[in-house]
């Protein structure tokens, strides 16, 4: 009995550190590539998806203008902002090569399922993303609405989010 007990004291001093510091979830690269293949725009052709480090979303693919021309995007991937959900990722272009591509890779982007276009960002809201997927169904609903993104990083070409617990929906809508 007194083992369990030892046992359950350390569960729950790992619980309150991970609700404390956050946990760190790399994202599958498989989520990633559906968001190359998705992009539904006929002026775009053949994009790749790349982490970088410094949570830097690479994209290269051609862009059709009048000629099929070679472009290179580049994305930070930020944690949501104090009026985004708090699942939800937003990408900021850094740079786009040529220029041209920029309003095109921003409006694909921004017309897939669980993304909107804001401005000159695009915001990508995981659980809409997630509907459906078997790793959305192994989290409690109760735990899974009081998640939020608290950071992004990148390494070895994986990106990973530091996720938070928060106190309740309340404490939520007050960050």
């Amino acid at each position: 009995m007194r083992l369990w007990q030892q046992g359950l004291l350390h569960a729950s001093r790992w619980a309150v550190k991970a609700a404390r510091e956050g946990i760190t979830v790399p994202i599958p690269r498989r989520i990633l590539a559906r968001l190359a293949e998705r992009a539904d725009d006929p002026s775009l052709a053949d994009l790749r998806l790349a982490v970088r480090d410094g949570a830097i979303l690479e994209v290269t693919g051609r862009k059709k203008a009048g000629v099929w021309v070679d472009f290179r995007a580049r994305f930070r991937v930020e944690a949501p902002a104090a009026g985004d959900p708090p699942r939800a990722l937003v990408l900021r272009p850094e740079e786009v090569q040529p220029f041209l591509a920029k309003g095109p890779m921003l409006a694909a982007l921004g017309q897939q399922a669980g993304a909107r276009r804001d401005g000159d960002r695009v915001r990508i809201d995981l659980d809409e993303v997630l509907q459906g997927h078997e790793w959305r169904k192994k989290v409690p609903d109760a735990l899974r609405e009081r998640l939020r993104i608290g950071g992004v990083e990148s390494a070895d070409g994986q990106l990973k989010l530091r996720l938070q617990i928060s106190a309740g929906r309340q404490r939520l809508a007050e960050e």
